[in-house]
């Protein structure tokens, strides 16, 4: 997921609603297998960073 927040990001998407619906756009499900929304791409990025 870290190599697919990082394209978004760095085609331009500085918000957490243009994120995700540029994953929702991709067709990429979120963890329960639904649409993306911002909330949702805080806490993965969150997790993310806290991995390191």
């Amino acid at each position: 997921m870290a190599p697919i927040l990082s394209e978004i990001r760095a085609a331009g998407a500085l918000t957490l609603e243009q994120v995700a619906n540029a994953l929702n756009a991709l067709g990429i499900p979120s963890a329960r297998g639904r649409r993306w929304y911002p909330m949702q791409v805080t806490r993965i990025e969150k997790r993310l960073a806290s991995m390191g």
